[in-house]
């Protein structure tokens, strides 16, 4: 098992990054109800990531800032360069879905306390309440502080309906997600998250820094590119296979 960290740390920078996370945890949470298992705390302090594609030289396990040896500041990359995996912790409250369909709860633990049916005296489904929870997490985290996620609000919407049958299953959750008018192509993908209370000063500043590290970006992609195909086309050179069978 890597050594895990908070999902969001470090933040978020680009619109593919968010796009990756929500894509990541809805299957993750379609496979969970597939095989018969109900969170009911799949809240943002249960969801983690493995940190180790940020962080060529690793980092420090309590001191989340510092490398290794816990003195030097951690040399830190970004998620839409170096992907990573997310993964659904803490499996305390969590139960086994029932054959016959009968999946009532009750209780009003876990950390989110916002999900409308949690009661500790009428019992309620339990499937539903993981996906408002999980909604809960895409509305707070991002939609209410980025202003370029609205194509997410459909989704997040339909996750987050005050009625538990409203809401879409897990699987209809991940087929929604897919039917969505996603950003496709390079720069879209990769253009920085606008926070919504950002002045106009700062966001220019920012979309020019932005412009300025995707046009190196691309010109690095421009450069390595012909690297890269040499190197597949002599890989597959005759000689390369005849020197490797003679050693």
């Amino acid at each position: 098992m890597p050594l895990l960290r908070r999902f969001n740390d470090p933040p978020f920078y680009a619109v593919g990054e968010v796009i990756d996370f929500v894509m990541q945890t809805l299957e993750g949470l379609e496979y969970m109800h597939e095989e018969g298992v109900v969170h009911l705390d799949c809240a943002g302090g249960n969801i983690m990531m493995d940190g180790t594609p940020l962080f060529p030289d690793g980092f420090h396990p309590s001191m989340n800032d510092r490398n290794i040896n816990g003195i030097d500041d951690a040399k830190c990359r970004r998620r839409i360069d170096f992907p990573v995996k997310y993964y659904f912790v803490d499996f305390g409250l969590s139960k086994f879905l029932r054959d016959d369909g009968d999946n009532v709860v009750i209780g009003h633990n876990g950390q989110d306390q916002e999900v409308p049916e949690l009661s500790y005296n009428v019992p309620y489904d339990a499937p539903p309440v993981d996906i408002f929870i999980l909604g809960n997490v895409y509305r707070k985290k991002f939609l209410n502080k980025y202003k370029n996620l609205e194509f997410l609000l459909p989704l997040v919407d339909a996750m987050t309906q005050k009625d538990p049958k409203a809401r879409p299953t897990a699987s209809e959750a991940f087929s929604q997600f897919k039917s969505l008018s996603l950003p496709r192509w390079g720069l879209a993908l990769r253009w920085r998250l606008q926070e919504r209370d950002e002045t106009g000063l700062s966001r220019f500043y920012d979309d020019t820094f932005a412009l300025a590290r995707e046009g190196v970006y691309v010109v690095r992609s421009i450069i390595t590119a012909p690297l890269k195909v040499s190197k597949k086309i002599i890989s597959s050179l005759p000689f390369r296979k005849t020197e490797s069978s003679a050693s």
